[in-house]
């Protein structure tokens, strides 16, 4: 079952057993909030503890809140070159041979049944067996879309997980790496 409160931009997936939720944060950021046991509740996004890092910078929208980096937040999607020292999800090189990708958050949809992966093998099931969403992420600069894809299989007790990679401009970006797992 998927759960979207979508005022407070909290997106939470259940499965029988488990659950699953992630956040727009107020800097546009996508966090990865809960993974674990199946609760009933509202935002867990306070069991992220954050506190200042003297070598952590801060993105500009932060300002002066040195307790918010993008190297110790718990980000769905990581990037490169924006604050995250981690092993991100994503590489890109742009045409000016810079890696840098920001990703932010910039819309969400849910439909029944399961999303489909062209010329992969996959699950498969039928719309009363499985819902997906998809969360858009967005970098202006780069003019990259990156949609994430969640099925969730409420019965089976599972939750799959792909990434689309669009380029929405017109130059070429050359895509060096892509995860499509979650990396804290």
């Amino acid at each position: 079952m998927i759960v979207l409160d979508q005022e407070n931009r909290i997106f939470t997936l259940h499965t029988k057993h488990t659950t699953y939720q992630i956040k727009a944060d107020q800097y546009d950021v996508l966090l990865h909030t809960y993974y674990g046991p199946r609760i009933n509740g509202a935002d867990l996004s306070g069991l992220i503890q954050c506190a200042g890092r003297s070598f952590s910078p801060n993105p500009g929208q932060a300002g002066t809140n040195r307790a918010y980096s993008l190297d110790i937040m718990p980000q769905e999607y990581s990037t490169c070159g924006v604050g995250d020292f981690r092993l991100p999800s994503i590489e890109l090189e742009l045409p000016s041979g810079s890696h840098t990708c920001d990703l932010r958050y910039c819309g969400v949809q849910t439909q029944k049944g399961k999303y489909a992966l062209d010329g992969l093998p996959a699950f498969f099931a039928g719309e009363a067996e499985a819902e997906t969403l998809i969360v858009h992420l967005n970098d202006a600069a780069a003019q990259v879309m990156v949609s994430l894809y969640f099925g969730v299989f409420e019965h089976l007790d599972l939750i799959t997980r792909a990434v689309k990679i669009t380029n929405i401009g017109e130059k070429p970006v050359h895509l060096c790496r892509c995860a499509p797992e979650y990396r804290a």
